[in-house]
């Protein structure tokens, strides 16, 4: 994809003076509608380091009202967040609906230092980014609009505006160590581009910024975002329950695959005798206190889900379990009707916010099912 950026492209001031102002009521305009239709959006920002992705982006915003919009800064995890699955933290700060997040920098530039550079392991990596492009899926499936930039600059650009740094006092934000592989332009700009085009998808699609000319890659991302804002506020309108005809997750089983009995199949005269069942409970609990200890030597997460009828005896087979478990490493998440905040977001919000860390287990009391 980046191959076929003309990186030449450059705005004249007379041009940009005449055509910002229009570009900003318009993507005002575009924000009151997106709202009172509850329409969330979510733009990310990713580039090479000293692309002047901060000085365009602050740019963009000036034609939104900051009620309407949190912005986010990508940075180095916490140590809660790197106990978690990588999109877990992200999950966290997506819009209400009606609402816009904007990302200044992404999962992408975290995949990128967490999956390829720190573990090494390709296999992995290529797992991260099929679980990136379910995460926007399913975003983009509960009518979530999603639009992406990549900030791009030759390699003589990026040298010449480091050179101009050093000679300015910049905040050690700017320098951060950590984000050395957007600097190793050569080595990263193959993997870059492979990135981009495993993840460039209809309901997600990258949209490539010359980013060597500031008021030409403003008009651009401005153009963009309002272009898409427009065409999926029409197609809210026209195909409110439109599905994407590509595929994440093609080992998805069909209900005609599933293997497990229906309930009209189960046996429920099955029976246990009283004293067989004190010796074999006292036996599985022993041996799930230890089993917990491994998983948290091994820092492995764990999910038990409890589903049933009202009075199936969920709480109490709930209570059983948990007897010789260590309450330093469980929890239990009882699930009820959903508040107001959680109607306003995305299905799955509220749950994936309850998804254990590394090494402990949550034990849902009925769950998104």
């Amino acid at each position: 994809m980046l191959k076929n950026v003309d990186l030449s492209l450059s705005m004249s001031k007379e041009e940009y003076k005449s055509r910002i102002d229009d570009l900003y009521i318009r993507i005002g305009e575009l924000q009151r509608k997106a709202w009172k239709m509850k329409i969330p959006i979510i733009i990310v920002f990713e580039g090479w380091h000293a692309s002047g992705m901060a000085e365009i982006i602050n740019r963009c915003l000036l034609g939104l009202n900051p009620m309407g919009f949190r912005y986010h800064v990508t940075a180095k995890p916490t140590y809660a967040e790197l106990k978690k699955p990588l999109i877990w933290r992200f999950w966290r700060d997506i819009p209400a609906y009606g609402s816009i997040a904007i990302f200044d920098r992404s999962w992408y530039s975290r995949a990128v230092i967490e999956y390829f550079n720190r573990k090494g392991n390709n296999e992995q990596f290529e797992h991260c980014v099929e679980r990136i492009n379910v995460f926007e899926r399913q975003l983009a499936d509960d009518g979530y609009l999603i639009i992406k930039f990549f900030m791009h600059i030759t390699k003589k650009e990026q040298q010449k505006r480091f050179r101009e740094y050093e000679k300015k006092v910049i905040p050690l934000c700017v320098v951060d160590e950590e984000l050395d592989y957007l600097n190793e332009y050569d080595n990263y700009l193959p993997f870059i581009d492979q990135i981009l085009e495993s993840t460039h998808r209809e309901y997600a699609p990258w949209t490539m910024i010359e980013a060597e000319e500031f008021n030409h890659a403003t008009v651009k991302v401005l153009s963009n975002a309002i272009r898409m804002m427009e065409e999926h506020i029409d197609k809210t309108i026209n195909e409110p329950f439109k599905t994407f005809k590509d595929t994440v997750g093609k080992n998805a089983m069909s209900s005609a695959d599933l293997s497990a009995p229906r309930l009209s199949q189960a046996d429920l005269s099955l029976k246990v005798e009283e004293d067989e069942y004190e010796k074999k409970k006292d036996f599985y609990q022993e041996r799930l206190g230890e089993l917990q200890y491994e998983l948290f030597k091994q820092n492995i997460p764990m999910v038990v889900v409890f589903e049933g009828w009202d009075a199936a005896g969920k709480g109490g087979n709930i209570r059983r379990i948990a007897r010789k478990l260590d309450p330093r490493l469980y929890s239990v998440e009882p699930v009820g009707v959903p508040n107001d905040i959680e109607k306003n977001h995305h299905y799955l919000w509220r749950f994936y916010r309850e998804i254990p860390e590394a090494g402990h287990i949550a034990i849902f009391d009925r769950s998104w099912y």
